[in-house]
């Protein structure tokens, strides 16, 4: 058994060696992780910004929120200044609490991540916490 996951463990290194070679990608393993924390009201909106210094991969999870069954219109976008929604959306979806994360492939720059509550699901204010990885 043990010389199939040497190998194994020898085409990852090598994987991840060629595609940090071809343009500079951040290995996700290597992003910076913030927990961005704020209340959100119900049928409101809150936003949070956040800067990737790279290219590479992000994911933006729920990890704090009063009521655990809510689902939660999450969208992310450019900072055109302020977290305004001004900077139009990259990619929109909704999620729990939890739940495994929005992410994908990230350009370097200045980004604002926003939750609303459209669905009206929240019953009272609730502050919640977005745990944040990015190059």
């Amino acid at each position: 058994g043990m010389t199939v996951q040497i190998r194994v463990l020898a085409s990852l290194c090598l994987a991840a060696l060629l595609a940090a070679g071809c343009g500079g990608v951040t290995d996700p393993s290597q992003n910076t992780v913030e927990d961005k924390s704020g209340t959100i009201a119900p049928g409101g909106v809150s936003a949070q910004s956040f800067s990737a210094s790279k290219n590479g991969e992000f994911e933006i999870r729920i990890t704090n929120l009063n009521n655990a069954d809510a689902f939660l219109h999450m969208y992310y976008g450019p900072d055109a200044g302020g977290c305004t929604g001004s900077g139009g959306s990259l990619g929109d979806a909704y999620r729990q609490l939890n739940q495994a994360g929005f992410g994908g492939s990230i350009q370097k720059g200045n980004y604002c991540v926003y939750l609303r509550d459209d669905l009206l699901a929240l019953k009272s204010e609730s502050p919640y916490t977005l745990r944040i990885s990015h190059p």
